[in-house]
């Protein structure tokens, strides 16, 4: 969790990733599996965008 945090604050350009990984954590701790696939989603998202 913590590498998480540290990952989305060396990239303070970008809020929304923040907002996201808040978000995650937070349901992180009812829903491991869903915090395992973040970074599949946030692969898929950075596709879509590029």
């Amino acid at each position: 969790m913590s590498s998480v945090t540290k990952a989305a604050e060396a990239n303070p350009y970008n809020d929304k990733m923040l907002h996201y990984v808040s978000q995650f954590i937070s349901v992180e701790r009812f829903n491991k599996p869903l915090f395992i696939s973040l970074p599949i989603i946030f692969n898929i998202k950075l596709v879509i965008r590029v």
